[in-house]
Protein backbone atom coordinates (compact mmCIF):
# COMPACT_ATOMS: atom_id res chain seq x y z
CA UNK A 1 0.00 0.00 0.00
CA UNK A 2 2.49 2.90 0.64
CA UNK A 3 5.13 1.41 -2.45
CA UNK A 4 1.39 2.14 -4.40
CA UNK A 5 1.05 5.62 -2.51
CA UNK A 6 4.75 6.61 -2.99
CA UNK A 7 4.72 5.88 -6.48
CA UNK A 8 1.20 7.95 -7.04
CA UNK A 9 3.46 10.78 -5.22
CA UNK A 10 6.53 10.45 -7.82
CA UNK A 11 4.02 11.02 -10.55
CA UNK A 12 2.45 13.90 -9.13
CA UNK A 13 6.30 15.50 -8.41
CA UNK A 14 6.24 14.93 -12.08
CA UNK A 15 3.56 16.69 -12.64
CA UNK A 16 3.95 19.28 -10.38
CA UNK A 17 7.92 20.14 -11.71
CA UNK A 18 6.24 20.74 -15.36
CA UNK A 19 4.27 23.56 -13.30
CA UNK A 20 7.00 24.87 -11.50
CA UNK A 21 8.36 25.30 -15.22
CA UNK A 22 5.73 27.18 -16.36
CA UNK A 23 5.35 29.48 -13.35
CA UNK A 24 9.33 30.53 -13.89
CA UNK A 25 8.51 30.67 -17.05
CA UNK A 26 5.85 33.21 -16.53
CA UNK A 27 7.05 35.18 -13.83
CA UNK A 28 10.66 35.55 -16.47
CA UNK A 29 8.19 36.56 -18.81
CA UNK A 30 6.46 38.80 -16.48
CA UNK A 31 9.95 40.66 -15.71
CA UNK A 32 10.76 41.08 -18.88
CA UNK A 33 7.51 42.81 -19.68
CA UNK A 34 8.85 45.16 -16.81
CA UNK A 35 12.03 45.59 -18.21
CA UNK A 36 10.40 46.73 -21.26
CA UNK A 37 7.57 49.10 -20.27
CA UNK A 38 8.71 50.05 -16.88
CA UNK A 39 5.46 49.69 -14.90
CA UNK A 40 5.83 48.06 -11.74
CA UNK A 41 2.78 45.92 -11.74
CA UNK A 42 4.35 43.18 -13.92
CA UNK A 43 7.21 43.63 -11.63
CA UNK A 44 4.97 42.40 -8.71
CA UNK A 45 3.45 39.90 -11.22
CA UNK A 46 6.71 38.38 -11.32
CA UNK A 47 7.52 37.94 -7.96
CA UNK A 48 3.97 36.74 -7.05
CA UNK A 49 4.16 33.65 -9.57
CA UNK A 50 7.45 32.89 -8.19
CA UNK A 51 5.89 32.99 -4.86
CA UNK A 52 3.33 30.23 -6.36
CA UNK A 53 6.24 28.62 -7.99
CA UNK A 54 8.45 28.14 -4.89
CA UNK A 55 4.80 26.51 -3.17
CA UNK A 56 5.02 24.06 -5.48
CA UNK A 57 8.85 23.60 -5.34
CA UNK A 58 8.45 23.17 -1.11
CA UNK A 59 5.49 20.72 -1.84
CA UNK A 60 7.99 18.61 -4.74
CA UNK A 61 10.74 18.35 -2.23
CA UNK A 62 8.14 17.41 0.85
CA UNK A 63 6.74 14.41 -0.71
CA UNK A 64 10.34 13.33 -1.84
CA UNK A 65 11.54 13.09 0.89
CA UNK A 66 8.81 11.50 2.76
CA UNK A 67 8.40 9.31 -0.05
CA UNK A 68 11.98 8.41 -0.68
CA UNK A 69 13.42 5.68 2.16
CA UNK A 70 17.11 6.38 1.49
CA UNK A 71 16.38 10.40 1.77
CA UNK A 72 13.86 9.84 4.77
CA UNK A 73 16.16 8.38 6.87
CA UNK A 74 19.08 10.16 6.41
CA UNK A 75 16.11 13.78 7.43
CA UNK A 76 14.36 11.88 10.10
CA UNK A 77 17.21 11.84 13.26
CA UNK A 78 17.83 15.39 12.18
CA UNK A 79 14.31 16.60 12.40
CA UNK A 80 13.28 14.38 15.76
CA UNK A 81 16.38 16.08 17.32
CA UNK A 82 15.71 19.46 16.13
CA UNK A 83 11.45 19.10 17.04
CA UNK A 84 11.41 16.30 19.37
CA UNK A 85 9.15 14.29 17.78
CA UNK A 86 9.02 10.63 16.95
CA UNK A 87 7.39 11.02 13.62
CA UNK A 88 9.51 13.03 11.38
CA UNK A 89 7.29 12.30 8.12
CA UNK A 90 4.18 13.83 10.40
CA UNK A 91 6.36 16.50 11.29
CA UNK A 92 7.58 17.16 7.15
CA UNK A 93 4.96 16.87 6.26
CA UNK A 94 2.80 19.60 8.60
CA UNK A 95 5.68 22.04 8.00
CA UNK A 96 5.76 21.24 4.43
CA UNK A 97 2.07 21.26 4.09
CA UNK A 98 2.05 24.78 6.06
CA UNK A 99 4.74 26.41 3.81
CA UNK A 100 3.17 25.13 0.27
CA UNK A 101 -0.60 26.63 1.33
CA UNK A 102 1.47 30.11 2.66
CA UNK A 103 2.72 30.11 -0.37
CA UNK A 104 0.42 29.73 -2.80
CA UNK A 105 -1.68 32.05 -1.26
CA UNK A 106 0.59 35.20 -0.78
CA UNK A 107 1.38 34.56 -4.88
CA UNK A 108 -2.53 34.52 -5.28
CA UNK A 109 -3.04 37.61 -2.91
CA UNK A 110 -0.09 39.41 -4.39
CA UNK A 111 -1.85 39.14 -7.91
CA UNK A 112 -5.24 40.04 -6.47
CA UNK A 113 -3.92 43.36 -4.58
CA UNK A 114 -1.76 44.66 -7.49
CA UNK A 115 -4.55 44.32 -9.89
CA UNK A 116 -7.01 46.46 -7.38
CA UNK A 117 -4.05 48.95 -7.38
CA UNK A 118 -3.60 48.31 -3.70
CA UNK A 119 -0.63 50.41 -2.80
CA UNK A 120 -0.34 50.62 1.41
CA UNK A 121 1.86 48.50 2.91
CA UNK A 122 -0.55 47.54 5.51
CA UNK A 123 -2.84 45.87 2.88
CA UNK A 124 0.30 43.68 2.27
CA UNK A 125 1.04 43.38 6.02
CA UNK A 126 -2.74 42.05 6.16
CA UNK A 127 -2.33 39.63 3.20
CA UNK A 128 0.71 37.85 4.70
CA UNK A 129 -1.59 37.43 7.89
CA UNK A 130 -4.04 35.94 6.19
CA UNK A 131 -2.41 33.60 4.15
CA UNK A 132 -0.76 32.12 7.14
CA UNK A 133 -3.73 31.86 9.44
CA UNK A 134 -5.60 30.59 6.44
CA UNK A 135 -2.97 27.99 5.98
CA UNK A 136 -2.95 27.33 9.47
CA UNK A 137 -6.43 26.77 9.97
CA UNK A 138 -6.66 24.39 6.95
CA UNK A 139 -4.02 21.97 8.39
CA UNK A 140 -7.62 21.01 10.51
CA UNK A 141 -9.85 21.65 7.88
CA UNK A 142 -8.27 20.82 4.63
CA UNK A 143 -10.61 22.26 2.14
CA UNK A 144 -10.29 25.91 3.90
CA UNK A 145 -7.25 26.23 1.66
CA UNK A 146 -8.81 25.08 -1.92
CA UNK A 147 -12.04 27.34 -0.87
CA UNK A 148 -9.84 30.41 0.15
CA UNK A 149 -7.86 30.17 -3.32
CA UNK A 150 -11.12 29.82 -5.03
CA UNK A 151 -12.61 33.00 -3.60
CA UNK A 152 -9.38 34.94 -4.61
CA UNK A 153 -9.09 33.53 -8.24
CA UNK A 154 -13.09 34.03 -8.71
CA UNK A 155 -11.93 37.52 -7.54
CA UNK A 156 -9.60 37.80 -9.92
CA UNK A 157 -10.94 36.70 -12.97
CA UNK A 158 -13.98 38.99 -12.37
CA UNK A 159 -11.35 42.21 -12.26
CA UNK A 160 -9.51 40.89 -15.90
CA UNK A 161 -13.41 40.29 -17.03
CA UNK A 162 -14.15 43.41 -16.20
CA UNK A 163 -10.78 44.71 -17.54
CA UNK A 164 -12.09 42.26 -20.97
CA UNK A 165 -15.24 44.55 -21.21
CA UNK A 166 -13.39 47.61 -21.42
CA UNK A 167 -11.01 46.84 -23.61
CA UNK A 168 -11.91 43.89 -25.71
CA UNK A 169 -7.59 42.60 -26.80
CA UNK A 170 -7.08 38.84 -27.20
CA UNK A 171 -4.62 39.58 -23.97
CA UNK A 172 -7.23 40.55 -21.47
CA UNK A 173 -9.68 37.47 -22.83
CA UNK A 174 -6.87 35.39 -22.60
CA UNK A 175 -5.88 36.27 -18.81
CA UNK A 176 -9.06 36.60 -17.65
CA UNK A 177 -10.09 32.80 -19.50
CA UNK A 178 -6.34 31.44 -17.61
CA UNK A 179 -7.73 32.67 -14.44
CA UNK A 180 -10.91 31.16 -14.60
CA UNK A 181 -9.47 28.10 -15.56
CA UNK A 182 -6.86 27.99 -12.56
CA UNK A 183 -10.47 29.13 -10.50
CA UNK A 184 -12.25 25.59 -11.53
CA UNK A 185 -9.51 23.54 -10.50
CA UNK A 186 -9.40 24.79 -7.54
CA UNK A 187 -12.99 24.40 -7.05
CA UNK A 188 -12.43 20.64 -7.67
CA UNK A 189 -10.11 20.42 -5.45
CA UNK A 190 -12.53 21.00 -2.78
CA UNK A 191 -14.55 17.93 -3.42
CA UNK A 192 -10.84 15.55 -3.55
CA UNK A 193 -12.44 13.42 -0.20
CA UNK A 194 -15.31 12.14 -2.09
CA UNK A 195 -13.62 11.03 -4.85
CA UNK A 196 -9.41 11.49 -5.07
CA UNK A 197 -9.77 11.06 -8.99
CA UNK A 198 -10.93 14.67 -8.94
CA UNK A 199 -7.06 15.36 -7.61
CA UNK A 200 -5.55 14.36 -11.06
CA UNK A 201 -8.85 16.19 -13.13
CA UNK A 202 -7.47 19.53 -10.62
CA UNK A 203 -4.09 18.77 -11.46
CA UNK A 204 -4.85 18.95 -15.52
CA UNK A 205 -7.23 21.85 -14.98
CA UNK A 206 -4.89 23.85 -13.24
CA UNK A 207 -1.69 23.02 -15.58
CA UNK A 208 -4.03 24.29 -18.45
CA UNK A 209 -4.90 27.35 -16.51
CA UNK A 210 -0.96 28.26 -15.97
CA UNK A 211 -0.09 27.24 -20.11
CA UNK A 212 -2.98 29.28 -20.93
CA UNK A 213 -1.06 32.65 -18.98
CA UNK A 214 1.82 31.61 -19.98
CA UNK A 215 0.89 31.68 -23.53
CA UNK A 216 -0.65 35.25 -23.10
CA UNK A 217 2.69 36.34 -21.63
CA UNK A 218 4.61 35.44 -24.68
CA UNK A 219 2.24 37.01 -27.04
CA UNK A 220 2.65 39.93 -25.05
CA UNK A 221 6.35 40.31 -25.56
CA UNK A 222 6.06 38.91 -28.99
CA UNK A 223 4.28 42.31 -30.11
CA UNK A 224 6.77 44.28 -27.45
Amino acid sequence: MVASIAHVWYWDCIFELIMVAILALISFHSFSIYKIMRENKYKWFSYSFFAIALAFVGRIAMNFIIYTHQIRRVVSGAVIATFRHTSASDVLWHYGLFTYRSLMLIGLLGIFLIITDSKEKKNWILMFYLAALTAFTSMQIPYIFNLSAAVILGLIFVKFAQNYIKNSRKSSFGVAAAFLTIFFSQVTFIFVSFDYSLYVAGQIIQLLGYMLLLAVYVAILRVR
